[in-house]
């Protein structure tokens, strides 16, 4: 006698013989391992749906064979066409989040990396903002510092330029890619770490620019 029930992780009806009450099988739908109850709590997969030709469970400790067609492995669960397109391009997105936030944070550092030997002269070009003058104040007198040295604007000052402006227009499609690719649940684990990286990334400029 089969026992019918409802998937508790994808909500489909699911139908598993009486020897598995009580124990593991494997939904053929989400392929979540639930727990079988000893009776069933659905009538006919048909009635209950309106969908006929709902898969049974199969248990992971049973010799694996596909319920369609017999032939050897875990019954195969064939996503619908569109969604699968979705699911795919939502894996392409997060990835390209991934690997832009990785770019930022390589800019970021090497901003840095390139301002930590000057951290006292770039803050002594800001000290009237720091002091409670305007920003567009402080900015303005130290680009007329800087015009006005003999040598110029200092390389150290374009080359950390460059690299915050880079890592800026790096982080911020990584951020929305991210985002994009949180909308689909099989992209959510690669949009979740590209996430974590934009966090990171805007966390390095930041503290370059705190006073020791």
């Amino acid at each position: 006698m089969a026992i019918r029930f409802l998937c508790p992780s994808c909500r489909q009806p699911i139908e598993t013989d009486d020897v598995w009450a009580e124990k593991l099988v494997a939904c053929p739908f989400c392929r979540t391992t639930v727990t079988a109850p000893a009776l069933s709590t659905l009538g006919t997969v048909e009635t209950v749906t309106g969908v006929p030709g709902a898969r049974p469970a199969w248990s992971p400790d049973a010799s694996w064979s596909n319920a369609d067609t017999g032939a050897p492995g875990p019954p195969q669960f064939v996503a619908d066409g569109d969604s699968a397109r979705k699911d795919a391009g939502a894996r392409r997105l997060a990835t390209l989040a991934i690997v832009l936030a990785g770019l930022s944070i390589v800019a970021f550092t090497a901003m840095s990396l390139i301002i930590a030997p000057h951290r006292e002269e770039l803050f002594a070009f800001t000290k009237d903002f720091q002091d409670g003058g305007s920003f567009m104040q402080a900015q303005k007198e130290m680009m007329n510092d800087l015009m006005n040295r003999p040598g110029g604007i200092p390389g150290w000052y374009v080359g950390s330029s460059v690299a915050m402006w880079l890592g800026a227009l790096l982080w911020a499609p990584a951020l929305i890619l991210a985002l994009l690719g949180m909308r689909r649940a099989a992209a959510r684990s690669r949009a979740i770490t590209a996430l974590l990286m934009t966090v990171v990334a805007p966390m390095i400029c930041c503290c370059t620019f705190i006073p020791t």
